[in-house]
């Protein structure tokens, strides 16, 4: 994982317009909307303290983007930590997501003394469900469209 940088730019759009890659995630971006967001990002990710950071997954030995992730602190989880994952359909279901998951808990919170992580998934989106469940995330709150789910320190193992 490599924080996004401004020539990560094309691949963040990518992500948010197509919308099979959205289809579980949340609303596909026009391409205008995408560079706004992606814009918004960079700069959150640069400022010291951030409130929000974003990275870009990649597969080291072919040096090829996967997907993002990255978290930000979030009014719908009192200013805790909202964990978010996209990945391009070609990463999906291969444990990619997972295994950012865990380098993210454990060589980078812990060092910015992050306990909790929160997120909210699609019901429909079952691989997703069945990844955090997986890895120890608790169901706490269900509402028509998405679950929500906390992800503590004590189980990132």
């Amino acid at each position: 994982m490599k924080l996004v940088t401004e020539s990560d730019q094309q691949f963040y759009v990518s992500l948010f317009t197509d919308h099979s890659t959205m289809q579980h995630i949340g609303e596909t971006l026009s391409d205008n909307q995408a560079v706004e967001r992606f814009k918004k990002e960079l700069t959150a990710t640069g400022q010291n303290p951030s409130k929000s950071m974003l990275w870009i997954i990649i597969n080291k030995a072919e040096n090829k983007k996967l997907g993002l992730i990255g978290i930000s602190q979030r009014s719908i989880f009192n200013d805790n930590w909202e964990l978010g994952v996209v990945l391009a359909k070609q990463a999906v279901a291969q444990g990619i997501a997972k295994e950012a998951i865990k380098s993210l808990t454990k060589d980078i919170l812990s060092q910015l003394q992050i306990d909790k992580l929160y997120g909210r998934i699609n019901h429909k989106n079952d691989i997703s469900i069945n990844m955090v469940k997986s890895m120890g995330f608790e169901n706490y709150k269900n509402d028509d469209g998405y679950g929500y789910w906390v992800y503590e320190r004590k189980n990132w193992g």
